[in-house]
């Protein structure tokens, strides 16, 4: 028997090389002779870096940047000498995990610790860029970021405006720098959702909430998020606004656009670097795990579990999702080409808890779902 585990990160409690780690030996220790294939994923968000370090070649690379708060810390990213190319995850530099809950202010936070992570890649003579955008802290449109290269953001008076959501609201032209040669590079934007930058669906409704924003910042973060939409139209004659991704990262999507930066699935890009459907060319697999911490309304849009499954049906292959929580309905998520879906807990528990006992939890329910799914098979 031949199975693919290729699920995303469990944020929090399991990364995606863990997890992989935990299913093997649990289908193992049911069948010893199966054939185990594990491919770690990601989409762009946390575990991007993790992920794609595993391509020949590969450096881990660690700098020194500031975090959303303007705290020093450690961040890595991935390099690839030979073709020149850096692998960033924004959540290295600016993510929401790096801050307590009592940080968590939209209006203050940040995206320069990206940029910093950016340029220490440009020293060491990248040209290509992937970068991925999940699980931002920020609602700055980048312009923290964009500052780190060298971009000047002023009010009316020329002063520098704030490199946070806040100073959006101040902005009122642009400066791009001279020193940065933008012909010279190229930037794809490893993006998992197709939100607007601004309104209803864009990044201060949709997101700014869970970065610690009030009802009322929320609607200042989206005048802010126009207004800088309205200066990047007049200086630079770029439009950025109804791009779908342009909202994600807290307007990142947008702010890249900046330094040309081309938005794509996260998923596609990954898959392709890690070469996913060969393997389903190569092999005749009899089943394929996949997962992710939370199935919620935003899976089925670019997240690695839908998709994943999608490739499988191309080639006829049964597909078991294994999550932290359901929060959609199970028949829609049938209809996404994912047979059967599973939690992790085993029992009422607290978040807290199924972040301790993510593994041993995974570890019964995977061995579970093997004996079930090849009950009949005789080796």
């Amino acid at each position: 028997m031949k199975i693919l585990i290729a699920p995303d990160s469990f944020k929090g409690s399991l990364e995606a090389v863990t997890f992989c780690e935990v299913a093997t030996q649990a289908i193992q220790s049911v069948y010893p002779q199966a054939d185990v294939i594990s491919q770690p994923m990601a989409d762009g968000g946390e575990g991007m870096v993790d992920t794609l370090s595993s391509l020949d070649g590969a450096e881990r690379i660690s700098a020194i940047v500031q975090d959303p708060v303007g705290k020093a810390i450690t961040a890595n990213y991935a390099y690839l000498q030979e073709s020149q190319t850096a692998i960033i995850e924004m959540a290295a530099a600016s993510g929401l995990p790096l801050l307590k809950p009592k940080q968590r202010k939209a209006m203050k936070t940040s995206t320069y610790g990206t940029g910093q992570l950016i340029q220490d890649a440009l020293s060491r003579g990248a040209k290509h860029f992937i970068l991925g955008l999940g699980g931002s802290a920020t609602t700055d449109a980048g312009i923290g970021c964009l500052s780190a290269l060298g971009f000047q953001f002023l009010n009316a008076n020329k002063e520098h405006v704030s490199l946070d959501g806040e100073g959006l609201l101040a902005l009122e032209s642009i400066v791009p720098p001279s020193s940065l040669d933008l012909d010279s590079i190229s930037v794809q934007v490893a993006c998992d959702i197709s939100n607007p930058l601004y309104g209803e669906t864009g990044a201060a409704y949709m997101f700014g909430p869970q970065k610690g924003a009030s009802s009322e910042e929320v609607a200042l973060l989206d005048q802010g998020l126009r207004n800088f939409a309205r200066v990047v139209k007049k200086d630079l004659q770029l439009e950025v606004a109804e791009l779908a991704g342009a909202g994600a990262a807290g307007g990142m999507g947008a702010g890249l656009m900046l330094i040309g930066g081309k938005l794509n699935s996260g998923f596609k890009i990954v898959s392709e670097l890690l070469q996913l459907e060969q393997q389903f060319q190569t092999h005749q697999f009899d089943l394929v795990i996949t997962g992710e911490g939370q199935f919620n309304e935003q899976s089925q849009y670019g997240k690695v579990p839908v998709e994943v499954a999608k490739l499988a049906k191309k080639y006829n292959v049964f597909v078991v999702g294994i999550v932290g929580g359901i929060d959609f309905p199970i028949a829609d998520i049938h209809k996404l080409g994912i047979d059967a879906i599973f939690s992790i807990t085993d029992r009422p528990l607290a978040l807290e808890d199924c972040f301790k006992e993510a593994r041993p939890l995974l570890f019964n329910l995977i061995q579970n779902i093997v004996r079930l799914t090849f009950r009949n098979i005789q080796e």
